[in-house]
């Protein structure tokens, strides 16, 4: 039986001792955010930055939490000048080395064309545009390194809110079966 009990036990261990990075371990990407969002006013602000971090980093489906996400990352009780938080020391000397200007790609559906997730490598954001069936885009733009929120290492990730991205043109279209 899937999970083992010892599992779970561990999880409710971790969860009253408040041992959060432990509770972390114990969740798959698609819980992350709900998980932070139970704890998250447990967190003093470097906690938070850096689990939220943990949650952009190894999540993988935002489009429909836009609105929550901008305001867990500009939260009126927390420090933003802590958001560095949310990369590791390697995305954080990236993130310090990005130019004034730069251009980023994002593959996605047609529907989620327009999100905070994209990438400086055009071919992951292919990958992503390849990945779906139906419609999909690869999409191109343009960031300002003040409006970038984040660097993620995995996938060459700038995190941004998508109003912040200039120029955004359709590069091509994909049918994908």
């Amino acid at each position: 039986i899937w999970p083992p009990s010892e599992f779970i036990e561990d999880c409710m261990k971790c969860y009253k001792n408040k041992d959060w990075e432990g509770l972390f371990v114990c969740f798959d990407s698609h819980a992350l955010l709900p998980m932070f969002l139970e704890i998250h006013e447990e967190l003093n602000d470097e906690e938070y930055f850096s689990f939220l971090g943990m949650v952009l980093n190894r999540g993988s489906y935002f489009y429909d939490f836009s609105e929550e996400l901008l305001f867990l990352l500009n939260h009126p009780k927390k420090d933003i000048n802590k958001r560095f938080k949310l990369m590791d020391e390697k995305e954080l000397k990236i993130y310090n080395s990005l130019p004034e200007w730069g251009t980023i790609y994002r593959g996605a559906k047609i529907k989620t064309a327009i999100g905070h997730s994209w990438t400086l490598d055009k071919d992951k954001a292919k990958w992503f545009a390849s990945r779906y069936n139906g419609t999909t885009v690869l999409i191109k733009g343009e960031f300002k390194k003040k409006d970038v929120i984040a660097y993620f290492g995995r996938e060459k990730e700038i995190f941004i809110d998508p109003e912040n991205i200039r120029k955004k043109k359709h590069i091509k279209i994909f049918e994908n079966i």
